[in-house]
């Protein structure tokens, strides 16, 4: 966030701005940092939220948030200070490689909740009555006398487009 005040190496700036970058443009969060800082959590949202989170390491954290804004929780951001541990041991690039394999999986799992949503349960009787009202409103449309193929089989008969 703008008013936190945060010293880190440049090489660290670039991984959390580029990282930062990457999780709004893929996974379209709103949120400012998915690293940097401290998270609490309510015990309700826990209960909701932890189910869903697969990673349990860095990308946890990561998810945890992707999460809660995808169910509308809603989350406050607090400036933070922040000093970069001059004698962290992360290994970036096994730590890069698993952020991007949890974004891409975490987009996938959005992806397919998407399309789970347009899903149609044909065994629902609601479903086949509201496809025979639709088909009841298209039928019973007066037909043109102009379109031949509206007279189908038997020409003496009032007609119907379909």
């Amino acid at each position: 966030m703008p008013q936190s005040q945060v010293t880190r190496s440049p090489k660290r700036e670039f991984i959390s701005r580029t990282y930062n970058l990457m999780l709004r443009s893929y996974l379209a969060v709103s949120f400012h940092d998915a690293q940097c800082g401290f998270k609490t959590i309510t015990a309700q949202a826990a209960h909701v939220l932890l189910p869903q989170v697969k990673d349990d390491e860095w990308f946890f954290d990561t998810e945890l948030l992707v999460r809660a804004q995808q169910v509308g929780m809603t989350m406050l951001e607090l400036p933070v200070r922040w000093v970069e541990d001059a004698g962290s041991t992360v290994d970036i690039p096994d730590t890069v490689k698993k952020d991007l394999e949890g974004m891409h999986r975490v987009r996938e799992d959005m992806e397919a909740r998407a399309v789970d949503g347009l899903r149609v349960d044909l065994d629902s009787p609601a479903v086949w009555t509201q496809i025979r009202q639709h088909e009841l409103r298209g039928s019973l449309l007066p037909a043109k006398e102009e379109d031949p193929h509206s007279r189908m089989q038997n020409p003496d008969k009032e007609t119907a487009a379909c």
